[in-house]
């Protein structure tokens, strides 16, 4: 679940929603600018040109969950409520663009259901990385059924995970985007390698004690798991 979540964290930095300021961020109420709108930092407006003309806008939330507002930047829309210091820097290539609403995943809601893949194929990475380490510790030949259902499991939630986040239709369904792989599954590798470089160092250092106190092999061997 944390690689899940860093995973999910990741993505909406990249599109520059820094952790600190998603806190609360869905409550919060702005202008809705005009479609035309562009974001400006040197206006005093950030180019929100609704609170231009009618000084009483305000009150709007973006419909984060339908996606029916995605075409907005949301630094104009919360111009007055988020400096711009607050916002991150955009580190997606060429700022990328949904392939259903046509909008930018940068500073838009589009970068929610992007970082909602990324959550997904993070629980399955680490799912994956959880499995293939169970096989390797099973070296008893008479479990042979168990290593091959386990590479059975692995290869199904590798396919499960392609599927949900790059079949047309499907991952709008289930609330995914098209990213990059690195996106989608680097992040939660990345934390969940931690966590094994650090399992294997604690049974590696167990191994080696219980050879200098002359444990009994077969005791050896359970200590393992």
């Amino acid at each position: 679940m944390f690689a899940a979540l860093y995973a999910y964290f990741y993505v909406m930095n990249d599109f520059g929603f820094p952790a600190d300021l998603l806190l609360g961020l869905m409550l919060k109420e702005g202008c809705k600018p005009a479609e035309a709108d562009k974001y400006d930092p040197a206006d005093s407006y950030k180019g929100n040109t609704n609170k231009r003309n009618s000084p009483d806008c305000g009150g709007d939330l973006p419909r984060w969950a339908t996606g029916a507002d995605s075409k907005y930047d949301l630094r104009v829309w919360y111009y007055s409520h988020i400096n711009d210091s607050e916002w991150g820097v955009c580190e997606s290539p060429d700022h990328e663009s949904s392939v259903y609403s046509g909008a930018s995943y940068c500073y838009g809601t589009e970068a929610l259901v992007a970082a909602q893949g990324a959550f997904f194929c993070g629980i399955l990475t680490t799912q994956l990385f959880s499995a293939l380490v169970n096989n390797w510790r099973i070296r008893n030949s008479q479990q042979d059924v168990t290593r091959k259902l386990g590479y059975w499991v692995m290869m199904e939630k590798t396919v499960l995970g392609v599927l949900m986040v790059y079949v047309p239709g499907l991952n709008a369904v289930l609330g995914c985007r098209p990213l990059p792989p690195l996106q989608l599954f680097l992040p939660a590798a990345l934390f969940y390698l931690t966590f094994f470089v650090f399992d294997t160092g604690r049974r590696l250092i167990r191994r080696v004690h219980t050879e200098k106190i002359g444990l009994p092999c077969e005791l050896e061997k359970v200590s393992q798991y």
